[in-house]
């Protein structure tokens, strides 16, 4: 079957990264409002980005069992629905009585579980119909997951400019459309022949695959550390307003690593792609460290771009490497690569914050984030050491 008849289902794979963007980026939009209407500490704030991301991990090691019981078609369906209704509760039901903090993490936990579960389904599902293609289908689209970045930030924060910040409710509540509307695309699109069954752990003892594994744990841990905290560094740690801050930072950071994104694949030979994965690393922390000392605000936001055009291949290029290196058992070892990839943007933003809590700098937190670069360069070398 030519991949031209599956169209509409890539435009599906498309709306659904941008719906994994909403979930992941979104509610950082929200922390400076939740402060002030909810009182919630930087402590809290950095838990409820942990909760988000440790949510995401228990939805993808859960996706196997789901896809092996209903299969791919309607295991993205519900996670796309668990998305949206996440969203709609945190909207109708956050109060601030008798714990905001608690009602808000509940209700990011449900859509980042139905976003671990879109996480997991959409790469067999890119491997089946893209093939031959599947590294460049992947990283293009990996790279909506940017552009509905940009548009996540762009777009709430003209919001909540033009209809003041007491709006959020109703703001949240449109966003909660494009889960709803991408799952009812997947419902309505040609699938193609399902064979994602093995276990999420299937190839763990695999000696290789756990470079693979530690590889994406510092590619998540890298892009959040940034992506996190952008806005609120922003806003704390360069003195800039909230609209100023929400556009400046992370707008720099997700336009970068989606423009990372679409290029790489069209201008980078596949001989030659590790070694370019290795000079990003390093990339990505020189930019954190200008992030991080920067004596201007305009040199903060060169290294923040910096930082996006150097991390946006990571995670991508290593699931292709991966795919690259193992010629079977694709589907359990994209579910593990996702999982730990989870695992590094639950832990990387939570050490970020308590650094910054710790030393009451966020600049210091943020100087801290260069270590998981520096770790994705350094196990990099030992991957190639280990294919020698």
């Amino acid at each position: 079957m030519e991949n031209s008849e599956y169209r509409q289902i890539k435009m599906a794979c498309r709306l659904a990264m941008a719906t994994s963007a909403i979930v992941n980026n979104f509610p950082p939009l929200l922390f400076t409002i939740f402060q002030k209407e909810f009182g919630l500490s930087l402590g809290s704030i950095s838990a409820l980005i942990a909760i988000n991301f440790l949510a995401q991990i228990v939805g993808a090691i859960a996706s196997p069992a789901l896809i092996k019981r209903l299969g791919q078609h309607s295991t993205i369906i519900i996670g796309h629905g668990l998305c949206g209704a996440g969203l709609i509760i945190l909207a109708r039901y956050t109060t601030v009585e008798p714990s905001p903090f608690l009602d808000i993490a509940i209700t990011l936990a449900v859509s980042a579980f139905g976003s671990g579960i879109i996480n997991v389904t959409i790469n067999p599902i890119i491997e089946s119909i893209c093939q031959g293609q599947s590294g460049r289908e992947r990283s293009s689209i990996y790279a909506f997951y940017c552009w509905g970045f940009v548009l996540v930030v762009l777009i709430t924060t003209l919001a909540l400019s033009l209809l003041g910040q007491s709006f959020w409710r109703a703001i949240t509540i449109a966003w909660a459309l494009v889960p709803f509307i991408t799952g009812a695309i997947f419902g309505n699109s040609r699938h193609p022949k399902e064979t994602f069954t093995a276990p999420v752990f299937k190839l763990i003892n695999n000696k290789t695959i756990i470079i693979f594994l530690i590889l994406m744990f510092c590619a998540g841990a890298a892009e959040q550390s940034m992506a996190q905290w952008a806005s609120l560094f922003a806003k704390n740690g360069l003195g800039l307003s909230k609209t100023t801050g929400d556009l400046a930072g992370p707008c720099v950071f997700a336009a970068a690593m989606g423009l990372a994104r679409w290029l790489y694949p069209k201008i980078i030979p596949e001989s030659r792609f590790a070694k370019f994965m290795l000079i990003s690393a390093l990339a990505c922390a020189s930019g954190y460290a200008i992030v991080a000392l920067a004596p201007i605000a305009a040199l903060a936001f060169i290294g923040c771009g910096l930082i996006g055009l150097s991390v946006g291949i990571l995670w991508p290029g290593t699931l292709s490497l991966s795919a690259e290196r193992f010629s079977g058992g694709k589907e359990s070892m994209f579910a593990a690569l996702v999982v730990f990839g989870n695992l590094g943007c639950a832990v990387g933003p939570a050490l970020v914050g308590a650094t910054a809590n710790l030393t009451e700098s966020l600049h210091t937190g943020i100087l801290f984030g260069l270590i998981f670069p520096i770790a994705f360069g350094v196990f990099l070398l030992f991957n190639k050491k280990a294919k020698n």
